[in-house]
């Protein structure tokens, strides 16, 4: 983890090229940023609905833990990485990960690296989990080629949305994984980031 303030209050961060990863201190904030991008909260909750600010508070503030993605060019706020459904005795969590429009694609890849490196780091977890909705594989295409990825399965027809079912394609990344083959990586976008 590299901090950019000696400073006792302030928030764990991790830092790439592009972005930095930081624990989110006010969950207000950022879910009025998601609830904003009404799509982005939609393929979030999986709902045709229209979702309100105050469930996206509600459910930050059930994660066990939300850091916000921050582009270091201009210090916009890019997205956000969730771990939620945290099982303390398999220790293992469910991995979100939210990118606001103009950040989508390849080069947030990034940010979720640094969030992986953070959700182990301060989660001592075994196992993070995640799904990728069918709609989202555009954007994840290379999501099997990530460093310590392991394919789980696919659940057909998981999910509801704008008329119509959709797959889910499930994944999820060890520990042993991770420090095997992501840990190298993550370390280079530190080393490369340098402190702010």
């Amino acid at each position: 983890m590299t901090t950019g303030s000696s400073s006792q209050t302030a928030a764990p961060h991790w830092i790439g090229p592009r972005y930095k990863v930081t624990v989110t201190a006010s969950s207000e904030e950022l879910a009025y940023k998601i609830a904003a991008d009404k799509r982005l909260a939609q393929r979030f909750f999986l709902t045709d609905l229209e979702v309100n600010a105050g469930e996206v508070v509600k459910y930050l503030r059930s994660s066990a833990l939300t850091l916000t993605v921050v582009r270091r060019l201009d210090h916009g706020c890019a997205g956000a990485l969730l771990v939620t459904a945290v099982d303390s005795h398999s220790r293992q969590g469910f991995l979100s990960i939210l990118a606001f429009d103009g950040f989508r694609g390849r080069l947030f890849f990034e940010a979720v690296i640094l969030g992986i490196d953070a959700a182990f780091e301060l989660l001592d977890l075994q196992r993070l989990r995640f799904d990728v909705v069918e709609f989202n594989l555009p954007q994840f295409s290379s999501v099997e080629r990530w460093p310590g990825v392991d394919v789980e399965g696919v659940r057909l027809d998981w999910v509801f949305l704008n008329g119509r079912y959709w797959n889910a394609h499930m994944y999820s990344i060890s520990r042993a994984g991770w420090q095997l083959r992501g840990a190298e990586r993550a370390a280079a976008l530190r080393r490369k980031g340098g402190a702010t």
